[in-house]
């Protein structure tokens, strides 16, 4: 069921997997810090509402920078609301060709009490929230 969307992005909620969804669009490259920290704010809501464990965040339209203080604000103003809403999994979808080396450590700051993986299909990541 699709929760939320605008010309950035979209959200969808699957109850059956207790998961949402965020895809970007590729209008993200005329977005300001602010519009994506906006975004944030409302999935992190969304996940808060909805007790939802598992994430999933489909980058392969995304085409913002972004500054290095969108990443700090997002591990200390965002990150702590996900862990809040009692999420387990947090998939991110990337095309192929941006997917990190399988040896590289996951993408995750030391504030983060769930586990984060790189996919480059969401079916893959749909079972990983199966495995529980």
């Amino acid at each position: 069921m699709e929760l939320h969307k605008n010309r950035l992005y979209r959200f969808v909620h699957d109850p059956e997997r207790a998961a949402i969804k965020f895809v970007w669009s590729a209008e993200t490259a005329r977005m300001s810090d602010d519009d994506f920290k906006d975004a944030l704010s409302n999935f992190a809501g969304f996940a808060s509402e909805l007790a939802a464990s598992n994430l999933m965040v489909d980058l392969r339209e995304f085409r913002h920078e972004l500054s290095p203080e969108a990443g700090a604000w997002r591990d200390a103003a965002v990150t702590p609301r996900y862990n809040k809403a009692g999420v387990r999994k947090f998939a991110y979808i990337l095309a192929t060709e941006r997917l990190p080396p399988e040896d590289a450590p996951p993408p995750s700051s030391p504030q983060e009490r769930f586990q984060t993986r790189f996919f480059d299909a969401e079916s893959e990541a749909e079972a990983w929230f199966a495995e529980g």
